[in-house]
């Protein structure tokens, strides 16, 4: 039997939402997919081929179809055709966006884009000055480096209630689930009359940084290519062993602390669209000014 998601993390990036999906996934009514994101509503490539496929790409191992299914994508939000996508396959799904401090979200994402070899400019800085030519640019450097519009939360949570009932969006900011995750899979878990008594006891996703950036782009690359080639090499490097070489490239991270003109400069770009989102969704967001 093909079930519907019957719950989908929808952003934001950067916001602990890999954390939340592992969380919540412990439970024993719950299915979550192995893979890091569910691209099907995002793709065309993969929406083209049907849900059915998607389920079984994505959900196939679940196995008891009387569990709840749980995904999370972090691009969801911000592109409204997914959005439809995802009001067509299930009118009654409940949706997750976690909100993060957007001047903090646009720096953790760029140094996640550099971990990730998705992104080449060598500073904070220039990557901000090269985001409206990155809009006209392919849609992956669209998905992972726009880190400014990814922060306008308002006009993305806007367009979610033009499609969903208020009711079915249940928004938690990014210090609630990092100081008492537990309460919000609780709550989360309430939704669907489910207890939630697990201890919570490590991140998902902790910052690190590639060893080799040029390591890591080569082997991202893999799979992206020409179907002739990506064949190649493929059987040379098949995506376990080219995961566990991109883990392997990875150490501890900090990142610098961020330039104080730079965040005087971010704080002042949020300012009104931040208001805006406060009196949207009626949340104390004070914190984000300083």
């Amino acid at each position: 039997m093909i079930k519907s998601i019957d719950l989908m993390i929808v952003g934001a990036q950067k916001a602990g939402t890999s954390s939340l999906l592992r969380y919540l996934g412990n439970h024993s009514s719950i299915c979550i997919h192995e893979k890091p994101e569910i691209l099907f509503f995002l793709i065309d490539e993969e929406y083209q081929k049907g849900y059915p496929w998607a389920f079984n790409r994505y959900f196939g191992h679940c196995g008891d179809n009387k569990k709840l299914l749980f995904a999370k994508n972090v691009g969801i939000m911000y592109w409204p055709e997914a959005i439809k996508r995802l009001k067509e396959h299930n009118p009654d799904i409940h949706l997750v966006p976690i909100l993060r401090n957007p001047v903090d979200r646009a720096y953790s994402a760029y140094w996640f884009a550099r971990r990730k070899g998705w992104e080449n400019i060598k500073t904070f800085e220039e990557a901000l000055k090269a985001e409206e030519t990155r809009k006209k640019e392919d849609t992956f450097k669209w998905r992972n480096c726009l880190y400014l519009e990814r922060g306008n939360y308002y006009k993305h949570i806007v367009n979610i209630f033009e499609h969903f009932r208020k009711e079915q969006v249940h928004i938690y900011l990014f210090e609630n689930l990092t100081s008492n995750p537990v309460r919000v899979c609780k709550e989360i878990c309430s939704i669907f009359s489910l207890d939630y008594k697990r201890e919570i006891k490590c991140r998902h996703n902790v910052a690190a940084m590639a060893r080799s950036e040029r390591l890591t782009r080569i082997l991202r690359r893999i799979g992206k290519s020409e179907s002739a080639l990506k064949n190649i090499l493929k059987a040379i490097i098949p995506e376990s062993l080219k995961n566990s070489l991109l883990k392997l490239n990875e150490g501890e991270f900090s990142p610098p602390q961020m330039k104080e003109e730079t965040r005087k400069a971010l704080v002042g770009f949020y300012k009104k669209p931040n208001q805006m989102l406060v009196e949207l969704i009626g949340r104390d967001l004070s914190r984000w000014s300083r």
